[in-house]
């Protein structure tokens, strides 16, 4: 592309010279496209999170197995079902004006806030860096050892999202994952997301 970056550069870059191994590449030129030009990190973290289908499955689980279950034990939803499956909530309280439904609203927003605020950052500490960063060469390495499969469940990458995990937890004594030797320790494994 030339210091231009023109609309024709672009095409190019897009159609001919973009190579992929992952969508993160036109996610985020999509999203800066739609922010005239320019979006900032979060912005385009949220475009890449919105093709995240393994982020859509833990908030599925999280759906069904957590919240789900407290708010119907609560009377403030019921479970909408195909057969035995699950595949949505409605609320049990249906009939309500679009000023109730804005009030409601900004009391959810209210009670958010206040969480977050009393909460911090902790909230996520359980999903963030902290829990080890995992090259992309050992995911590879573990991957191939596992032949794309859990090694708890047997499913396939293609069924479920699968990541690199300690079979000893690091707070447990277990070892750091950045490790340097071209040989594969055996104290790492390859499991369903959500295990």
């Amino acid at each position: 592309m030339t210091t231009k970056g023109n609309t024709t550069d672009l095409m190019q870059f897009i159609s001919k010279q973009m190579r992929m191994a992952q969508v993160y590449q036109p996610v985020m030129i999509k999203a800066l496209l739609e922010n005239g030009g320019e979006a900032t990190t979060e912005e385009i973290a949220t475009s890449l999170l919105s093709y995240d289908q393994s982020q859509v499955e833990y908030y599925t689980l999280r759906t069904k197995n957590m919240v789900g279950k407290v708010l119907t034990k609560n009377g403030v939803v019921e479970p909408i079902k195909d057969g035995r499956q699950i595949t949505g909530y409605r609320l049990t309280e249906a009939t309500h004006t679009d000023a109730q439904r804005a009030s409601l609203q900004a009391m959810c927003d209210e009670a958010i806030n206040a969480y977050i605020s009393k909460r911090g950052e902790a909230i996520w500490g359980h999903r963030g860096p902290d829990s080890g960063y995992v090259s992309g060469s050992t995911r590879y390495n573990v991957l191939e050892r596992a032949k794309h499969r859990c090694e708890l469940c047997g499913g396939h990458e293609d069924q479920v999202a699968l990541h690199v995990d300690h079979i000893i937890p690091r707070s447990k004594g277990g070892p750091d994952l950045s490790f340097r030797s071209s040989e594969l320790p055996p104290h790492y494994l390859m499991l369903c997301q959500y295990r």
